[in-house]
């Protein structure tokens, strides 16, 4: 980083639609310096309708850095991990009001929310009971979103070295999926009140590099993709009640982060080294469309319910101060330019 730059980068960690399609919500902050700070930090919507900013919610705590948003089921909440889980009212005129807060005790790696039984997922690396350092012991939690109260809590077989990357409910809420360092897909099916182990797979491993997933929307299918330039091909896809793969899509080099479509056979990944997203057909394996994201780059993704795509995007303090009105999100309907 420069020395007369504020901030290295404006990073989009966390972009997501709401379940009508009228909003998206974005996680955004500028990575300070090399002391792991960040400033500037917010979450942001858009009225996807008419391109503007109607709400934003300040996070102001030096010691909260927000990597996940979730709109809850009648599009009335938005949830925020920030390390702590809060809800906050996302209704138009409310200015986002804090409507609760709770606290895990350790460290959380991941987060996924589910809509039907209005719970959250994460993954918790426990803290030692005799003092402040972190086990290295793992949980899964199931947990209500509304107060934080524990509906499942399990030890997972996984050490350090064997952190969980991702983390995803199926889109019917009946599974949840783990992704970890390894390179071994972890499979759970839930019933509304428990968890129990389905199968588990592997899908590398892959030595270098972050991995995440992306449910298709029947919830047959798993698609698993790496940020590792060394992974050929770059995503794979998966039968999760076999844990065979039956579709690989080709990419020399890193794709991720990786999205499907909730109404199509299509799924869209980051091809870093090209500065593209790349729209792949899951059943052909073919190239639908690449989408043209220099000069920035693409931290998340998200599509809507009609198909939509939604991109986090990610800029270079040298870019922000030859254009300080850089957008952070991006909206693109295939076969159109991105807005």
């Amino acid at each position: 980083m420069d020395a007369d730059l504020p901030f290295s980068v404006r990073y989009t960690p966390a972009v997501v639609w709401s379940w009508d399609g009228r909003y998206i919500a974005a996680a955004t902050h500028d990575d300070a310096n090399s002391d792991g700070d960040v400033k500037n930090q917010k979450v942001i919507v858009n009225d996807a309708v008419s391109n503007t900013t109607v709400l934003t919610i300040p996070v102001t705590d030096p010691l909260c850095r927000v990597d996940y948003v979730a709109w809850t089921a009648d599009n009335a909440e938005l949830v925020i991990y920030d390390p702590r889980v809060a809800r906050y009212d996302a209704r138009p005129g409310q200015q986002g009001q804090l409507l609760g807060r709770w606290r895990v005790n350790g460290m959380v790696t991941d987060v996924s929310y589910q809509p039907h039984d209005q719970c959250i997922a994460l993954v918790v690396r426990l803290r030692l009971p005799s003092s402040n350092k972190l086990s290295l012991e793992h949980t899964l939690q199931i947990r209500a979103v509304h107060d934080g109260s524990i509906i499942v809590d399990l030890t997972l077989p996984l050490q350090y070295d064997e952190m969980v990357d991702w983390l995803g409910w199926s889109p019917d809420g009946t599974c949840l999926a783990l992704l970890n360092r390894k390179g071994t897909a972890l499979i759970y099916a839930w019933n509304g009140t428990a968890l129990t182990w389905l199968r588990e797979f592997s899908y590398g491993p892959y030595d270098r590099g972050f991995s995440c997933g992306a449910w298709s929307p029947d919830s047959r299918h798993l698609a698993i993709s790496t940020d590792a330039i060394t992974a050929t091909p770059s995503v794979v896809i998966y039968d999760v009640q076999t844990g065979t793969p039956v579709q690989s899509l080709q990419e020399s080099g890193a794709a991720y982060p990786l999205a499907w479509s909730p109404v199509s056979n299509w799924i869209a990944s980051f091809i870093d080294h090209h500065t593209k997203v790349r729209i792949w057909d899951a059943l052909t394996g073919q190239v639908v469309e690449d989408i043209d994201c220099s000069p920035s780059m693409v931290s998340s993704m998200a599509w809507s319910p009609n198909g939509t795509l939604a991109l986090g995007r990610w800029w270079t303090a040298k870019q922000i101060q030859q254009n300080s009105d850089v957008p952070v999100i991006a909206v693109y309907r295939p076969g159109s330019k991105a807005e």
